[in-house]
């Protein structure tokens, strides 16, 4: 190698040295942790100690919502007109009053359907999960292929068995029968909310009247209190 050429090479060398990985900017460095931009539209939230990084936000104690996360479309690439698509929002509950801890938590998932605008019409709720329930509640259908089912169309269109049902305060489990002996029975489990095993206080049942007449009759166990919902024939 010439002495030309071992100066090139070390000038080029010196260059890529020069060139940082990727730009980024950094908001803020301290001795817990640090907050980066990068050039790729990342926002980099590192803690340099055994506690992790964490989002804040909130709002007065009198507003039941305290934050929102949303995903918007940038209408002509310009950030003062946008259309929200996804909302993720974090609320308190509506019980209780205005002092503080006398309300539960909340959060709530809703998107955008498709041809209903820009209004706040077009955001339908998807599932909110709340601490007066201790549940979360979903207004679309549910698909679970690691449980005993999939998805429409794939082949394996199974849905999950049994469902859940409030009564005065009371979580009722609502379960089909599948053996032969009961099939078309379904049978209502008390839950207890989960403080005690699970008790069977009723069964809906499919009865024939005639020849051609379907009935769906409730029954409840005298000891519950509970009286039959009533009987529903098709005819």
């Amino acid at each position: 190698m010439t002495r030309r050429q071992f100066i090139g090479v070390l000038l080029v060398a010196c260059v890529l040295l020069a060139v940082p990985v990727a730009a980024q900017t950094t908001i803020a460095d301290t001795s817990s942790g640090r907050f980066v931009y990068t050039a790729i539209n990342e926002a980099l939230n590192d803690s340099k100690v055994n506690d992790p990084s964490a989002y804040r936000c909130g709002a007065p104690d009198s507003q039941r919502g305290l934050c929102k996360i949303s995903g918007d479309i940038l209408i002509g690439g310009r950030s003062d007109r946008r259309q929200e698509v996804t909302l993720m929002q974090f609320k308190q509950t509506e019980d209780g009053d205005n002092n503080l801890g006398s309300r539960g938590g909340e959060w709530w998932l809703g998107l955008a359907r498709p041809y209903y605008g820009t209004s706040d019409d077009a955001m339908a709720e998807i599932v909110s999960c709340n601490t007066i329930a201790m549940a979360c509640i979903f207004t679309v259908p549910v698909y679970a292929p690691n449980l005993s089912g999939s998805w429409p169309g794939s082949g394996h269109d199974t849905e999950v068995t049994g469902f859940y049902a409030y009564y005065q305060g009371r979580r009722l489990r609502f379960q089909p029968q599948a053996d032969p002996a009961s099939l078309g029975k379904i049978v209502i489990d008390d839950t207890f909310n989960d403080t005690k095993p699970w008790e069977a206080i009723g069964v809906i049942e499919p009865r024939m009247f005639g020849q051609r007449s379907l009935a769906m009759e409730i029954v409840m166990a005298p000891w519950t209190g509970m009286r039959a919902v009533g009987r529903a024939v098709w005819p």
